[in-house]
This record gives C-alpha cells, sequence and structure tokens, in this order.
C-alpha cells in the first residue's frame, strides 16, 4: 500500500539510494532530474498508476492506514511510531521487516532518517541568555541522554529506539528483545539502510516539488 498523491517526498526519498541516485549532490545541489532519480520516481509511478499494484486514489496516510488494518492490503511502508496502532488491530498477524533491495542495482532503499543528529548548545552565554550554570546543565542532560545505558534502559522501559548504533546493534543481535518488542529487530534492520536527512536550506524546495509528482504523467 502506498499513496503517491499522499506523499510529500518523505517516503519516496527512500527509492533514490535503491537505483543509485541521492536527493542532492555533494555539492548540496539537486539532482532530482538524474537519470536514477527518474528512474526511482517512475518506479513509484507506475506501481500505482501503470500496474495498479496500489490504489490510484489515495490522498492520505489514513485512507492507507485503515486499508492494511482493515486486511485490504499485505503490506505498506510506515515507521515505528504507528507500530501501537497497528499491533491493536492486528494483534501476531503484523510483522516488520526493512524494504526489499533492488534486485536490478542490488542497491537497497534508504529511507530519511529523522530527527535530530546532534544538540546544540549557544555559546557565549549572551547568544541565548542562558547562564553558565544553565550551560553547565545542559551539558549534563547531553551527557545522560547520549549514554549507552540510558539508552538501552530507555528502549526497555519505554520503547524508544536508540540514536547511538552501538545500542541499536546489541538490540538487533540480542534474542531476548523480543521478549521485550517482538518487532525490534524488524525496526532495526531498516536502520541498518538509511540516510540522514539533509539539514540544509535547499531541502525546502524538495518537499513541495515531491508533491507535484502525481501531477507530472511519466
Amino acid at each position: 500500500m502506498y499513496g503517491l498523491g499522499s506523499d510529500s517526498g518523505y517516503r519516496s526519498a527512500a527509492f533514490f539510494p535503491a537505483f543509485g541516485g541521492s536527493i542532492f549532490n555533494s555539492q548540496e545541489m539537486p539532482v532530482l532530474n538524474s537519470s536514477q532519480d527518474i528512474a526511482a520516481i517512475g518506479f513509484l509511478y507506475n506501481l500505482t498508476y501503470k500496474y495498479h499494484i496500489s490504489p490510484p486514489g489515495l490522498t492520505t496516510m489514513t485512507e492507507q492506514e485503515d486499508m492494511f488494518m482493515d486486511n485490504e492490503s499485505a503490506f505498506m511502508i510506515d515507521g515505528p511510531w504507528d507500530q501501537s496502532m497497528y499491533m491493536a488491530a492486528l494483534g501476531n498477524d503484523l510483522g516488520v521487516t526493512a524494504i526489499p533491495y533492488n534486485n536490478q542495482t542490488g542497491d537497497w532503499p534508504e529511507p530519511i532518517w529523522g530527527g535530530s543528529i546532534g544538540y546544540f548548545i549557544s555559546s557565549p552565554p549572551q547568544a541565548s541568555g542562558a547562564s553558565s550554570a544553565q550551560i553547565w546543565a545542559s551539558l549534563k542532560f547531553i551527557e545522560m541522554a547520549v549514554n549507552a545505558t540510558n539508552q538501552w534502559n530507555l528502549f526497555v522501559k519505554a520503547g524508544d529506539f536508540p540514536s547511538l548504533k552501538s545500542v541499536a546493534n546489541e538490540i538487533y543481535t540480542n534474542s531476548s528483545i523480543t521478549s521485550i518488542d517482538p518487532l525490534a529487530p524488524g525496526w532495526i534492520s531498516q536502520e541498518q539502510h538509511t540516510q540522514i536527512q539533509p539539514n540544509f536550506v535547499n531541502m525546502n524546495y524538495y518537499w513541495p516539488q515531491l508533491r507535484n509528482i502525481r501531477r507530472q504523467p511519466l
């Protein structure tokens, strides 16, 4: 289940690397008109509008979720934030795995790995108005948050996936994890193939263009 008409570029970005493409080049210039990216977008377009594997009329994520939970689709692309909703509807019939690789190129789809990749503290204090004590407290919070033991405990107690690769790998290889979250290995397997969301201003031009894919027949 994939609604091209409801994708603003967040999920479709995963397929650029699968065809050898990317959103930007090393000079931070967009390369969506490369042959690789065109092949990726064409794949998604044909999936819906040529081969009708996915219904062409889907315009919201809610429609895709409802069809999946009503057993009207075999699989869909989503993230761990919706796991509890799917488990409530499907129970033991729910499974999670990485998006399959492209058997023509041998490359894997790489979903955008969103969220923060670091912490920022304004210094000197006059930049933010923070006192030296507040800056010290911020540093101590960061030390706590990125501590491997604390990230492991946060996963065990709250189900939050870690930002440290070492902890993620431990979750992936630890056989006892299934007693905490039986679907965790599936999510971690996808984490092995991800791209970090570009954090420069040209991303402002990426999102609106991808929303218009459905209006541009290929």
